[in-house]
């Protein structure tokens, strides 16, 4: 199920489902009540989403980093866990799950406590910690507002020549 989808910087950017109503409260007990066992179903929504975006081929799934507050306070990158949990689904994938994205600086306010149109003007900072390898590549993210996180994270990748795909 595709709940959204927008074009930025020219890649498709697509939901595995709405943060709305039952899903939203399945994504915070996730997040912020320390479920993590509901990566694996979730990742089952967001598999069929990616294998669309890479349409069969190998691909590499880049977690967008949570802020340092965030990661403190779960002890996990939600992110993360969810790409590893759309690449074993329904069978292991031939995608690569890479951590090379890291944060650069202090990120300040925490994404809750901005408005929507503070998220919106504030572009979070990221920097490359390794090299990605070549061949198509995927950001994954947990929740999707403005689109701006995963903006600058494509932007970080694109001007290290990867070839973001979605």
């Amino acid at each position: 199920m595709i709940a959204w989808r927008e074009a930025l910087r020219g890649l498709p950017v697509k939901a595995a489902l709405s943060y709305e109503k039952h899903w939203r409260r399945v994504i915070l007990a996730w997040k912020e009540q320390g479920h993590f066992r509901l990566a694996t179903p979730l990742g089952a929504f967001l598999s069929p989403v990616i294998q669309e975006i890479v349409q069969g081929r190998g691909a590499c799934l880049v977690p967008v980093p949570s802020s340092f507050s965030g990661w403190v306070k779960r002890g996990v990158e939600p992110s993360a866990l969810l790409a590893r949990a759309a690449s074993a689904h329904p069978v292991p994938t031939n995608w690569e799950v890479r951590r090379v994205l890291g944060r650069a600086g202090w990120a300040g306010a925490t994404q809750k406590t901005k408005s929507r149109r503070d998220r919106f003007l504030t572009a979070r900072r990221f920097r490359l910690r390794r090299a990605v390898p070549a061949g198509p590549v995927v950001l994954v993210d947990d929740v999707l507002t403005t689109g701006r996180t995963l903006e600058a994270a494509a932007r970080v990748l694109q001007r290290a020549g990867c070839d973001v795909v979605g």
